[in-house]
């Protein structure tokens, strides 16, 4: 995705495929950081509208496959 913003190179090309959704991983930020800016995240969430959703993934989610795994019928939680 060229571009010198990544968020907005991310919700541009979304909205030229008609993206309903974006998937997103959390970052680990310090504090200090976060104080000088918007992280690419935050700024993607913003920028999403309404026709967008953003599902943001943390590492622990990630790690355990939550987002990965699929459910067949019958399967018990």
């Amino acid at each position: 995705m060229p571009g010198s913003d990544p968020a907005q190179a991310v919700l541009a090309f979304a909205r030229q495929v008609n993206a309903t959704q974006i998937v997103i991983g959390a970052t680990r930020r310090s504090r200090p950081k976060g104080l000088f800016g918007r992280g690419t995240g935050e700024t993607i969430i913003e920028g999403s509208g309404d026709d967008i959703d953003v599902y943001v993934v943390t590492r622990a989610e990630a790690a355990h496959g939550r987002f990965l795994h699929r459910r067949e019928r019958g399967e018990e939680d």
